[in-house]
């Protein structure tokens, strides 16, 4: 076995993805690797650019749009009502494992 460290691999893997984004003329100049802002269990909402933690019914409790975490009454305007199921279409990516940190890290 070895020991997975988190900021070195998925520090790599950031590097690599932010590499190719800026071959593609995206502005990613000032972005920097941070995994404390992401942990497994949260979601990408890719047409919104949001990341959301969600309770086991399907319900968002939590929202970041990049590093500013949403309020209540903007989250609760966005996400009122809506259920995720990660089983329908493309909208919504799960990081479940450590290796999606370097993806939800791009998002910030």
């Amino acid at each position: 076995l070895i020991h997975y460290k988190v900021q070195e691999w998925e520090g790599r893997a950031y590097y690599y993805a932010k590499e190719n984004l800026r071959q593609v003329g995206f502005p990613v100049d000032d972005l920097e690797f941070d995994p404390s802002l992401v942990c497994r269990g949260l979601i990408i909402d890719k047409d919104l650019g949001n990341m959301i933690k969600v309770d086991r019914f399907g319900k968002v409790r939590r929202a970041m749009h990049g590093t500013r975490r949403m309020p209540f009454y903007e989250m609760n305007e966005v996400y009122s009502g809506e259920h995720v199921d990660l089983r329908e279409g493309k909208r919504f990516m799960f990081l479940n494992t450590l290796f999606s940190v370097s993806e939800g890290c791009l998002y910030q």
